[in-house]
């Protein structure tokens, strides 16, 4: 009988399959800057907090204000990536994710041009399929 190493195969491949990690990098980090609160994540998110207000910020939900790290208040303007399915994006009137906190919100398509004003009373702004959103 071979059965043996058939079984011994299967067990290290299941076993290999297992233990995919690195030990060389510590995954319990999520890579979120102090900038953006959620759970999504941004290419503008970075582990050091900005030295300044944001300026350029994506997908993600950002607090509104004029310290560090904090989107100001101001006319933003996007055009929507073509391979977006789609730009959704709410102002807020706090952070408590729920839809009562939604002041505003609209969804727009693949290549539109999109402009959206906070307001100084906002309290955040989310985003999400819209492309980099520039003053």
């Amino acid at each position: 009988m071979k059965k043996a190493p058939i079984i011994l195969a299967t067990a290290a491949l299941i076993l290999g399959l297992a233990c995919t990690g690195s030990p060389d990098k510590d995954e319990s980090t999520p890579n979120a800057g102090p900038q953006q609160i959620g759970s999504e994540t941004s290419a503008a998110a970075s582990s050091a907090p900005p030295a300044g207000p944001i300026t350029a910020f994506a997908d993600g939900t950002y607090q509104i204000g004029t310290g560090a790290g904090l989107v100001p208040p101001g006319t933003y303007k996007t055009t929507v990536p073509t391979d977006s399915f789609g730009c959704y994006w709410e102002r807020l009137k706090d952070l408590s994710g729920g839809f009562e906190a939604i002041i505003a919100n609209e969804n727009h398509g693949k290549g539109e041009p999109v402009i959206v004003t906070i307001a100084p009373t906002d309290k955040g702004f989310k985003t999400q399929g819209c492309g980099t959103w520039k003053p």
